[in-house]
């Protein structure tokens, strides 16, 4: 059976580059929840919109944490050592494409409700929806590429979208924070 130890919990991105996008999403991650405050604080007329921005914010927090100690990376050696107890190794990739498949829905489901959340007029933060779009393919072809679905994912694409999606939240986050009240 597998076994869980130190060296599984320390699988993160010890780099310089890992260590920035990780910043960079803890950043945009509390300017999201501080857009959420103050939409929260500026009353409860319709163009308020704090839920959409505390749950990016959460999502963002999670994209954090998973960054620097690779649970995707965990669930992937978890489903490789059931696969060869089971005796499902021969269908692997099969069930490796069903995986990202089921990661897909839930990734689209997840930024629906994010953007459903904005209420009519999602495209009012711009920069947050493209963000949004840009960390939904990240995470999409980082699940592809790394069950071997398709070739390995160049590093400036994977920079550019992880990277650029984050950025563009917190900037989209941080411009709500600071705006003028009405």
């Amino acid at each position: 059976m597998f076994q869980w130890g130190l060296p599984m919990i320390l699988m993160g991105d010890p780099t310089l580059e890992g260590w920035t996008i990780t910043g960079v999403y803890a950043l945009a991650a509390v300017c999201c929840f501080a857009a959420g405050r103050r939409e929260r604080r500026g009353g409860a007329g319709s163009d308020r919109f704090p839920r959409f921005w505390f749950l990016l914010g959460v999502v963002l927090l999670a994209l954090t944490v998973n960054k620097q100690l690779d649970l995707h990376g965990g669930v992937t050696a978890v489903g490789r050592e059931v696969a060869m107890t089971t005796g499902l190794d021969d269908h692997r990739r099969t069930l490796q494409a069903l995986f990202i498949a089921g990661v897909g829905v839930c990734l689209f489901i997840a930024a629906g409700a994010i953007l459903r959340s904005a209420g009519r007029r999602p495209l009012r933060f711009p920069l947050a929806c493209a963000g949004i779009a840009m960390l939904v393919s990240f995470i999409l072809l980082r699940a592809a590429s790394f069950h071997h679905v398709i070739g390995s994912m160049p590093g400036a694409v994977r920079v550019s979208l992880e990277l650029g999606g984050a950025v563009l939240i917190g900037v989209e986050a941080g411009r709500v924070v600071i705006r003028p009240t009405a």
